[in-house]
């Protein structure tokens, strides 16, 4: 695994992520690996959305779509 060290973090973040890790007694260091991980994997969402095809569907079609399932 890799380290990863964070310099010049300003006095009041700090103490925000203590107290906020002290709050979910768990480390600091363990609530911003966690939340680094939350950020990567959001990283990805985008291109994820922009590979998707475009299907060209209104409103009213899958709407009418619907209403055409229920009836059947």
């Amino acid at each position: 695994m890799a380290t990863i060290y964070v310099r010049d973090v300003p006095d009041d973040v700090a103490a925000q992520l203590a107290e906020v890790a002290k709050e979910k007694k768990t480390s600091v260091q363990a609530l911003a690996l966690k939340e680094l991980t939350a950020y990567a994997r959001r990283s990805r969402n985008q291109a994820i959305l922009e590979a998707l095809p475009e299907l060209h569907l209104d409103r009213e079609t899958i709407l009418a779509d619907i209403a055409d399932g229920r009836d059947s």
